[in-house]
């Protein structure tokens, strides 16, 4: 949290013991009691073509949504929803190999044999998402081989400052960082 400071003469964790039902004294206190309630995965977050892993993965590919802060700082200011899944860190893999090849042998034996969690940091994934769309007019880019002409580079640079412009004004910006990714 930026600009925090501890002071040494008192615990870095304060203690709650006494106070553990005024949010004025833990005001995360309403996140750390919640309960995680798993179900079953939409399939697309596999992503498109993957429907026969997310059928051997069965009941044990499992997703979750839970509440964090917007702002740690500012707890009053709203929530966000981090998404956990089982066995999600081994989509990514998943994803570009064939299930029937040795890697993707070696990530169901894994699947089946190991019980993984992993979570989608906030703006990625399963969590809420950053969104930088723009109402702004937008150019064709051809990104074969043939794209590296000087035309179309001067659009594919005029869609990415359009993009950044877009994101730079999306109010979640802020809070999508390193120091809040829980």
């Amino acid at each position: 949290m930026d600009g925090a400071t501890v002071n040494k003469d008192e615990p870095a964790v304060p203690n709650h013991a006494n106070n553990d039902n005024n949010p004025a004294i833990d005001p995360l206190r309403n996140y750390r009691d919640q309960k995680v309630e798993w179900k079953r995965c939409d399939s697309i977050i596999l992503g498109e073509n993957h429907e026969g892993v997310f059928d051997r993965l069965g009941a044990r590919l499992q997703c979750a949504h839970y509440r964090v802060p917007l702002d740690y700082d500012h707890v009053d200011r709203g929530d966000l929803s981090n998404g956990l899944a089982t066995a999600f860190q081994l989509f990514s893999a998943l994803k570009g190999s064939d299930p029937n090849d040795t890697l993707g042998a070696m990530n169901l034996h894994l699947l089946a044999e190991y019980d993984m969690i992993g979570f989608s940091p906030r703006g990625t994934g399963i969590s809420t998402r950053v969104h930088c769309g723009t109402n702004e007019q937008l150019y064709f880019e051809d990104i074969s081989s043939a794209g590296k002409r000087p035309e179309n580079l001067a659009k594919l640079d005029y869609n990415g400052r359009k993009t950044a412009e877009a994101c730079c004004k999306n109010p979640l910006i802020p809070q999508i960082n390193s120091n809040t990714t829980a």
